[in-house]
């Protein structure tokens, strides 16, 4: 996310373009560094979601 807002070209993958003033940015940042998302927690839940989509336990393919 901070690659996709700090870029100058102002686009975000898709269809949309999105202009961020400098303290719209700044408050995506703080949100970003505060958001966990190295949980393990997050981890265990994705897992879970994913195995409940897939009605199996998922499987790593190479």
């Amino acid at each position: 996310m901070r690659r996709f807002i700090s870029v100058e070209s102002k686009r975000l993958p898709g269809a949309s373009t999105v202009h961020f003033d400098e303290i719209a940015k700044e408050r995506i940042f703080a949100s970003i560094d505060q958001a966990k998302t190295n949980s393990t927690e997050l981890l265990r839940n994705a897992y879970r979601q994913l195995k409940f989509q897939l009605g199996r336990i998922p499987e790593l393919q190479a």
